[in-house]
């Protein structure tokens, strides 16, 4: 089950968003995620696609993609840290 792959602590999180975008009509959806590979590896995904429904507005499936963002979401991160790490020595030297 694909829920069990979801770190404990974005579990709820993760569950209400699939839930808000099962409920909502938006035809495209795109929201990041963490798992956890079979190999343990913790890794960052971007996910992209639409609600497929049927006529009487069941749904019937997700179609999209799932993108491996994990460097990207890591570099982003490092990059906040640096910066707020400028932003304090700026306040030490004014």
């Amino acid at each position: 089950f694909y829920l069990d792959h979801i770190p404990g602590e974005e579990r709820g999180q993760f569950e209400a968003l699939t839930s808000q975008i099962l409920a909502s009509q938006r035809p495209l959806v795109e929201f990041e995620h963490s798992i956890f590979t079979p190999a343990g590896q913790r890794k960052r995904l971007r996910v992209r696609g639409t609600v497929v429904r049927a006529t009487d507005g069941r749904v019937t499936a997700f179609r999209g993609t799932s993108a491996d963002v994990t460097a990207e979401s890591e570099a982003a991160e490092r990059l906040r840290q640096r910066e707020a790490l400028l932003r304090e020595t700026e306040t030490l030297f004014r």
